[in-house]
């Protein structure tokens, strides 16, 4: 397929690309967001109980005041020996429905940085190549139909929204608070609880999505340990949009950040529920910089790059063109493929439209009252007790020694 009758079918492909790019991108995002100490092989053996927070958390601690403990566990200006990055280079992904186990290299570095390598199971070649920087964020697959490195500016994911009804309501951020290296954003969150004598606590929010669609950001804290055991984005009428539950966390005992061992995706827009379980080796935490190769699109033989971003604008007539995005409008760089519009005319002007509007693809600052907007009394999570993790592969690797957390009303606090 060349590159005319690829841009003439975009339209068409572009949802069903840009879904299962997505969905694999929240797979891999959310999958490593677990961590271990420099160099370390304690993921075999067996863990410590998880210590309690010191100082505990009081059962009238305000919201702000528990998002600041769980907050220390990410890098920031206010904890500047919090978790900031991580380099595995032997990692075993297991996703359900997948009989044998996946071999991958990850590394990650806040705030956006991540750069993820899945080999194939049987050549051993590169298979999958996804990535982030600070601009965007890419994908490759070595058998993908049309071949191309797909990539969207961070900005642009409002813009691509509104073409390729893309199922990706939130920002790449939110995924980065899930694997830790990102302290949890946002303000104006709300105290719920199951049970008034239960250390877990949900943390409510209203926030705009990058498409202004209101939402909720939920997350759910063990006060007890000071640990974050699950966050949720659901639409204003209860509806789940992304689920991450975080589990089997850990204490390293050099560094004294709290880890978890296993997180479970499940999100209802993709269709599937997606239950993953890692293996480590060794992972160098905290390591050095990384060059600034490996955080560059990579340039592939045979796969020319096609920017989503880019289609998007040219679909909407240039009318949401973000100058700062440093491959929107058409490429006019190496490897970038040019995009042809309807009449099929190449267009190498990125500059032509003076009147342009920058749409940022950020969630709103500025919370959403809880109180102005109609919404359930109750969420489906609040009325009843939370499922089960999705169930894993039976070769599944366990632990018996792992620290578990018991359920929400297992460690009442003293009256």
């Amino acid at each position: 397929m060349n590159w005319s009758e690829t841009c003439h079918v975009a339209e068409k492909d572009l949802p069903t690309r840009f879904i299962s790019f997505c969905t694999l991108m929240l797979l891999c995002f959310v999958a490593f967001g677990m961590t271990g100490c420099v160099s370390m092989n304690i993921w075999r053996h067996r863990e410590p109980p998880l210590a309690k927070a010191d100082p505990p958390l009081s059962p009238k601690s305000s919201a702000e005041e528990i998002l600041a403990r769980v907050n220390e566990n990410a890098y920031s200006e206010y904890s500047p020996n919090g978790l900031k990055s991580y380099r595995c280079d032997d990692v075993k992904v297991r996703m359900k429905g997948v009989p044998a186990p996946m071999r991958a290299s990850i590394v990650v570095e806040a705030p956006r940085n991540l750069r993820l390598r899945v080999a194939n199971p049987l050549t051993g070649g590169d298979a999958v190549d996804l990535g982030s920087n600070d601009q965007e964020f890419w994908f490759w697959a070595k058998d993908s139909q049309p071949a191309n490195v797909l990539v969207c500016s961070h900005d642009q994911i409002a813009v691509a929204t509104k073409v390729t009804t893309l199922p990706l309501p939130f920002r790449p951020d939110w995924l980065m608070e899930v694997m830790g290296v990102a302290p949890i954003s946002g303000s104006g969150y709300e105290i719920r609880r199951m049970n008034q004598r239960s250390p877990i606590v949900e943390l409510v929010s209203v926030q705009r999505t990058p498409d202004q669609n209101p939402v909720r950001r939920i997350v759910k804290v063990d006060m007890g340990h000071g640990v974050v055991l699950e966050h949720r984005i659901e639409a204003m009428d209860g509806k789940m949009i992304a689920k991450a539950t975080l589990s089997r966390h850990f204490l390293d005992p050099e560094t004294r950040l709290i880890l978890p061992r296993q997180i479970s995706i499940d999100w209802p827009a993709a269709e599937q529920v997606l239950a993953l379980s890692l293996e480590f080796t060794s992972v160098d935490f905290n390591s050095p910089a990384q060059s600034v190769a490996m955080w560059t699109v990579p340039n592939l033989p045979d796969y020319p790059v096609f920017d989503i971003g880019a289609y998007a604008v040219r679909q909407l007539g240039n009318q949401h063109h973000d100058p700062a995005n440093p491959h929107a409008g058409d490429t006019g760089i190496a490897g970038r493929a040019k995009i042809e519009d309807d009449s099929g005319t190449e267009d190498d002007s990125t500059d032509s439209n003076e009147n342009v509007i920058t749409e940022a693809g950020a969630w709103s600052d500025a919370p959403l009252p809880l109180d102005t907007i109609d919404r359930p009394t109750q969420t489906a999570s609040m009325q009843k007790e939370q499922p089960d993790s999705p169930e894993l592969p039976e070769d599944s690797p366990t632990d018996d020694g792992a620290a578990e957390l018991p359920p929400d009303n297992a460690r009442p606090f003293p009256e």
